[in-house]
C-alpha cells in the first residue's frame, strides 16, 4: 500500500497543510485526513518534510505512544506521524487532522485524536509515503506570489 500527501496551502508563518491520501491497485486515491506541518524554514530541523518518497514504519513511541515514522528524512531524524493540532505541537513532524481550523489564533488540525487511530487502523505496518506539493517541484523552492 502506498499513501500520499498532497500539500495543498502554504501558510508561511504558521503551517503547511495537506491531505492524507491512500492509493488503491487501479491508482485512485482515497483521502483518509488532513495534515498539517511545520512551514518551510530553510535549514531548520524544524521544517515540514522535503518532498520526497520515505520507507515508513508503524512504531510505539516512549512520549507519544503509537505512531508512523518516515525513514531517510535527509538531515534528519525522529520524524514521527502524531497526534497534535498546531505547528506548536511539532519539530518538523506530520500531524492528522479530521478537518483544518484555528486553535489560539494559529492554522490547526481539528480532532487530531480520531484521524491518528484511524491512520492506525488503514495503514500495514510498513509503507511507502509520498509528500508532494500541489503547485509543482521543490519544497525548498516555494515562493509564494507578491
Amino acid at each position: 500500500m502506498r499513501a500520499v500527501i498532497v500539500r495543498v496551502a502554504h501558510h508561511p508563518q504558521q503551517a503547511m497543510c495537506g491531505v492524507w491520501s491512500v492509493e488503491g491497485a487501479d491508482g485512485a486515491r482515497f483521502p483518509l485526513c488532513v495534515t498539517l506541518e511545520n512551514p518551510w524554514r530553510p535549514g531548520g530541523n524544524d521544517s515540514c518534510v522535503p518532498a520526497g518518497r520515505y520507507h515508513t514504519t508503524r512504531w510505539k513511541s516512549p512520549t507519544k505512544g503509537p505512531v508512523f515514522r518516515l525513514h531517510a528524512v535527509p538531515g534528519r531524524s525522529d520524524i514521527l506521524v502524531h497526534v497534535g493540532n498546531t505547528e506548536q505541537n511539532s519539530l518538523g513532524c506530520i500531524l492528522p487532522g479530521e478537518r483544518f481550523g484555528k486553535l489560539y489564533g494559529l492554522v490547526a488540525v481539528k480532532e487530531s485524536l480520531p484521524a491518528m487511530t484511524a491512520l492506525l487502523a488503514a495503514m500495514p505496518d510498513e509503507f511507502e509515503l509520498e509528500i508532494v506539493d500541489a503547485w509543482g517541484g521543490s519544497t525548498r523552492d516555494f515562493k509564494l506570489a507578491a
